[in-house]
């Protein structure tokens, strides 16, 4: 598997006296001879030659894995008629043709030709190819979509989910979560709470039970999310947990690539049409949907499942962390400041974002500042609130709307007059950026130009925010960076939209790309930035872009649409790439509804720097929220800065209480309700509190304290 999950690496052996050495014959339906078996010490594979589905027994625990339990269908292939512009849905169980060749003892492939629509009828010329394999010594199994075969001249491929509802869990029949990389990650339990949720339960089953959450604004229990973006997985990987076994699944390439997720759902919106109720059971599941290229496979496809006996969330990332490694995408800030110093100023230093009107604006005087008013308020940050550390964003000062900026704005006050606030931020051991936003087209501003927009396959256009091709992203920094750069003299650089864009096709005749492309394109512009000595960072926490950049903002959760996806926390992105990347939170801030959040304090125990951000009105109500947030997250986060994430657990039976701990032994425990709450050793948490311990030092308590006074 080049580049990827080190494939029969690490055997896992079952070693628990308790638990008897198990052979095929234990696990084979009565010896039924329709079935495949691929055997390892450590898993057992059984391959359905009349359905195409597959279960998995691991041995260790004994329990077993199966096969989608709505349909037994192995998966669906998408295809669009060239000429009715439709999409064909054709099950690869319905196919009339199924072929199991059994090329070893530890693999074998599986052939579905002439498919059928759903109506029944044949088409001629589809089929698909896969081929399934166990590792020699590792519980790890790999399945490798070889070919997906079709007629170009009639179809176009669309998507494969496959395969489709493998390995779910029974909602409040088994034991379990899923764990899912949506932005920092979450986990989605499929049993009852033993412990119920503190906040709106009610929502969490109510969403279960319906695609559409219109109730509360969001997306319900069915759906399809990309890799990497807005609303989006930050990782290609996902996993479960049955009862004592686990598993982590591993997707590449990682484009072309969403997953299709079923949390705790029937399917029932799909027969209430009918009149009908749903015939399925309620489960907890995850699939791979491999996208085309421009309507073509192109390359094979592969999914590794690697599975762990007593396995955990942690287990999950960390197994994906060294598929990460093989790939070169642990980079640690250790070497990133090895390569510029100027990185370490971002250890424990929040973001200031100070708001001046752009993007959107360029003049709009109830925004606009000047120079000196950002020197008074530099000065009052340093002098007033104590703030040792700070990263300082301008989101302001240019004459022209983004995807352009120079020159700076007259009335903000002279260029010399910016340099000294620059200067200013350098003595006080902070960092300084302005804004840039390569990927916007805006409509109402003088570079708006459809002729750069991302071009879809029909010849529209993308829409405000990224829709700007990315083949225009380095043309653009290098027209005007080096020049803010000279001016200013800042060390630091902040790209907004970029990373926060999913990978996108283009299909204009002068600058074609595939989803790969974009992505090179978008590596491209960071690396640029990079060379010119800034320390680089864009909007959200990507695993791809990693090596490339020193921070990412938006590293806990953007955008509202999936409820249930954002509601029960797990630091899995930290637990890959805290050591690598200097993560911010933007639910933590000074805006309404984010003041005192609890997020500052999962802040604390997952390693996440937060965001501040106001504008020059609002900076007196402001003052005391900064002063406070940076109070009790700076010296821990900079302590931390450089370590890995090394274990995160939930405590007490609920969703109240996490713990976390560092590489360098620190130890991290917050409770998020307004109760205390005492662990099994002892130690005493304060409500909305956090208690640190470290070898080094006496424990440290806060707490966050909000209160109405009546006078």
């Amino acid at each position: 598997m080049a580049g990827g999950l080190p494939f029969g690496a690490e055997p896992l052996r079952g070693n628990d006296p308790e638990i008897p050495q198990r052979t095929t014959a234990a696990y084979e339906k009565g010896n039924d001879m329709s079935e495949t078996i691929l055997e390892n010490f450590s898993l057992c594979l059984a391959i359905d030659s009349q359905t195409g589905c597959f279960d998995v027994i691991e041995k260790e625990t004994g329990v077993r894995w199966d096969r989608d339990p709505f349909t037994g269908s192995p998966g669906e292939l998408r295809l669009s008629d060239l000429h009715t512009r439709q999409t064909l849905r054709l099950d690869l169980g319905r196919a009339l043709a199924k072929t199991v060749t059994k090329r070893s003892p530890l693999a074998a492939s599986l052939e579905f030709d002439q498919l059928t629509a759903m109506d029944g009828h044949s088409v001629n010329g589809v089929s698909a190819r896969v081929l399934l394999e166990l590792a020699p010594e590792a519980a790890e199994m790999r399945l490798t979509i070889e070919d997906i075969a079709f007629d170009p001249n009639r179809f176009s491929l669309s998507a494969l989910e496959y395969p489709s509802r493998q390995f779910a869990l029974r909602t409040h029949v088994d034991d379990g979560y899923l764990a899912i990389p949506y932005h920092q990650g979450c986990l989605v339990p499929c049993g009852r709470f033993k412990v119920p949720l503190r906040d709106d339960w009610y929502e969490w089953d109510d969403l279960s039970w319906q695609v559409a959450g219109l109730a509360w604004g969001t997306e319900g229990a069915a759906g399809e999310v990309s890799v990497y973006g807005w609303n989006a997985l930050s990782m290609p990987w996902f996993g479960a947990v049955n009862g004592r076994s686990a598993f982590v699944a591993i997707m590449e390439p990682d484009y072309d690539l969403r997953v299709s997720f079923i949390l705790n759902y029937n399917m029932q919106d799909d027969f209430n049409k009918q009149a009908k109720a749903s015939p399925y059971p309620r489960i907890a599941v995850c699939s791979p949907v491999w996208a085309s290229e421009k309507g073509k496979f192109a390359r094979s496809r592969r999914i590794t499942y690697r599975f762990f006996p007593g396995g955990t969330h942690v287990d999950m990332a960390k197994c994906y962390r060294a598929a990460a490694a093989k790939q070169g995408l642990i980079v640690t800030l250790k070497e990133k400041r090895k390569g510029n110093p100027e990185v370490e100023k971002l250890f424990g230093a929040p973001v200031i974002n100070i708001d001046g009107g752009y993007p959107w604006y360029a003049e709009y005087p109830s925004f606009q500042y000047t120079w000196k008013d950002l020197k008074r308020i530099l000065r009052d940050l340093h002098d007033n609130l104590e703030l040792r550390r700070a990263y300082l964003c301008v989101w302001g000062g240019y004459s022209q709307l983004p995807p352009k900026s120079l020159p700076f704005h007259p009335e903000w006050g002279s260029e010399s007059e910016l340099r000294e606030v620059v200067d200013l931020t350098k003595q006080y051991g902070y960092l300084y950026s302005a804004y840039h936003g390569y990927p916007a087209n805006l409509p109402h501003a003088e570079s708006f130009d459809p002729e750069e927009g991302t071009r879809s396959a029909q010849g529209g256009i993308g829409g405000r925010w990224g829709g700007r091709c990315s083949s225009t992203y380095l043309k653009l920094a290098q027209a005007d960076l080096p020049r803010i750069v000279a001016i200013t003299g800042q060390t630091a650089d902040y790209s907004d939209i970029v990373t926060a864009g999913g990978f996108v096709e283009c299909h204009h005749p002068r600058h074609p790309l595939t989803r790969r492309e974009d992505r090179d394109n978008r590596i491209a512009l960071l690396k640029y930035i990079r060379s010119l000595g800034l320390v680089t960072g864009s909007e959200v926490a990507q695993g791809y872009a990693v090596p490339h950049m020193d921070y990412a903002k938006g590293g806990m959760y953007v955008g509202l649409r999936f409820f249930l996806l954002q509601h029960i926390h797990a630091p899995l992105f930290n637990l890959v790439f805290h050591d690598c990347l200097a993560i911010y939170d933007g639910r933590v801030g000074t805006s309404r509804r984010k003041e005192y959040s609890n997020e500052t304090l999962e802040c604390l125990a997952y390693g996440i720097q937060p965001i501040l951000s106001f504008n020059m009105a609002h900076y007196p109500g402001a003052r005391r929220i900064i002063r406070e947030t940076a109070a009790a997250t700076t010296e821990l986060l900079r302590e931390t800065a450089q370590d890995e994430l090394v274990s995160h657990e939930y405590l007490g039976g609920g969703y109240d209480v996490q713990r976390t701990s560092f590489s360098s032994g620190i130890r991290v425990t917050v409770n998020t309700d307004t109760a205390p709450f005492a662990t099994a050793e002892g130690l005493e948490v304060p409500e909305r509190g956090f208690v640190v311990e470290n070898s080094k030092s006496r424990p440290r308590t806060g707490s966050i304290k909000t209160a109405i006074s009546v006078e």
